[in-house]
């Protein structure tokens, strides 16, 4: 897939600096980058360049007698948030976290263009499922955990919570104007550009880097969501190849949708507690993992990594879908109330040991496959 020409210029050198710098990190593969400080500089570019798709110009610099002919969009750039134009090109806040205006810009342009773009990474994205059969298990807070510290060591991630009621917010948070409803309407609409559309819709969190969906404006819009549409989504985050990881955040239910968001799993972390409710349900569980396997050949256990929360030793040994799989135990991952917040400890040296260990055996290259070949390993 080819890249998208950015042309941005802005008379603040400090600012277009850390702007290109910002862009030369996090999107090398996406945008071919032409920066100008100076209007004399940029009309000379614009009047012998070729065609190139955005031009995003600060609103003090911007003429209207400038060549556009080969600017498939143009957008402006304002140091006052509440500064629009009556009429003309979309204006947008300079002074905002750099992935927010990236998202915004990508937006814009999708909706707009005539052709059919997209913005493609260098990335081969895996797909972790963090699935539960039992409500309170800790899923969320360890899908959520494995997202912030697998940002932390600088691999470019993904939240994509697909639970009936979103738990979102108790670990993420932005400024978003998108939010997962807008993902729908993409996601149902017929149009182009599908990729660039949900790069549009998503929220970055300022304190992590973790990009995600803000919830929905009403969590009834959820079930106007298909399997197909599940497997859409899932195969483009992939298919962009932005980011690193995604961990998608599941629903307790065990229905189409998500059968459909298992099946495009690499990896499937399935999250246990010890108590007599996660034990009933887990036998439910492997009864139906026998049953998908009989009926379509489906692999799905062959993908699973245990993830035993609040683990005891004398608590586990008791199921055979755990021990024919790979294990991990880990102290305890929950939501906490720390410093007037509620969210994850994520300053707690225990919490960071726990995910960094669940990591490890997600990204090593060889878990699976030894896990396959060893018939189970236990790395409690």
């Amino acid at each position: 897939m080819s890249r998208l020409s950015l042309v941005i210029a802005d008379s603040d050198t400090g600012y277009l600096a850390e702007f290109e710098k910002f862009m030369m990190i996090h999107y090398p593969q996406q945008f071919d980058i032409f920066s100008f400080s100076s209007p004399g500089a940029l009309s000379g570019f614009l009047a012998s360049s070729d065609k190139k798709d955005i031009l995003l110009i600060n609103k003090k610099i911007y003429k209207k007698e400038l060549q556009l002919k080969n600017i498939d969009d143009v957008l402006l750039l304002s140091d006052d948030r509440t500064d629009h134009l009556a009429e003309g090109p979309e204006t947008l806040f300079k002074y905002r976290h750099a992935e927010k205006l990236v998202a915004d810009v990508l937006r814009l342009h999708a909706l707009k263009s005539a052709k059919a773009c997209s913005v493609s990474g260098h990335s081969n994205t895996r797909v972790v499922c963090v699935y539960s059969p039992s409500g309170g298990a800790g899923k969320s807070s360890i899908a959520a955990g494995c997202s912030i510290v697998c940002a932390r060591k600088g691999l470019k991630t993904f939240y994509l919570n697909m639970e009936d009621i979103p738990s979102t917010d108790l670990f993420f948070r932005s400024e978003a104007e998108q939010s997962f409803s807008n993902v729908i309407y993409h996601l149902k609409g017929k149009g182009h550009n599908l990729g660039l559309k949900l790069e549009g819709a998503k929220s970055c969190d300022i304190k992590t880097g973790v990009c995600y969906f803000a919830p929905p404006d009403s969590i009834l819009e959820l079930e106007e969501l298909s399997d197909q549409d599940i497997v859409n989504l899932v195969n483009e985050l992939k298919g962009n190849a932005v980011y690193d990881m995604v961990f998608a955040d599941m629903s307790c239910v065990l229905d189409k949708r998500s059968l459909a968001l298992l099946g495009c799993a690499d990896t499937i972390l399935l999250i246990l507690s010890h108590d007599e409710i996660s034990d009933i349900k887990l036998k439910k569980l492997e009864a139906a993992v026998d049953i998908l396997k009989s009926k379509y050949g489906s692999q799905m256990s062959d993908h699973m990594i245990t993830v035993l929360n609040k683990y005891e030793e004398k608590f586990y040994d008791v199921s055979s879908l755990i021990n024919a799989r790979t294990k991990i135990g880990i102290s305890e991952c929950k939501v906490r109330r720390v410093n007037g917040h509620t969210g994850l400890p994520v300053e707690n040296p225990s919490f960071i040991a726990d995910m960094n260990r669940l990591l490890e055996v997600i990204l090593s290259k060889n878990a699976l496959a030894s896990t396959a070949a060893a018939g189970g390993e236990s790395i409690a």
